[in-house]
């Protein structure tokens, strides 16, 4: 280990970017759809009206990675 080695340190600008939403006031069970209209494109995969903002908090918005080709890489979840 020197000066010039790197460590992985996880994704702390998640937790920050929580902690500024949380200080915010602003209200998780918002639809994003209110605060980025542009989302409400009836051509989209994704229905946006549906994802609020406490869900991308949380990353469980239900939104894959890569989700222009998501329809491909995602298969629906399946409790047993």
């Amino acid at each position: 280990m020197d000066r010039d080695s790197l460590y992985m340190i996880g994704s702390v600008a998640k937790v920050l970017t929580d902690a500024v939403f949380i200080k915010s006031g602003v209200p998780a069970s918002d639809p994003v759809t209110k605060y980025v209209p542009e989302l409400r494109d009836e051509k989209s995969r994704i229905d946006w009206g549906a994802v609020t903002l406490e869900m991308l908090a949380g990353q469980l918005s239900g939104i894959p990675p890569n989700c222009e080709c998501f329809s491909s890489l995602v298969t629906p979840f399946q409790s047993n």
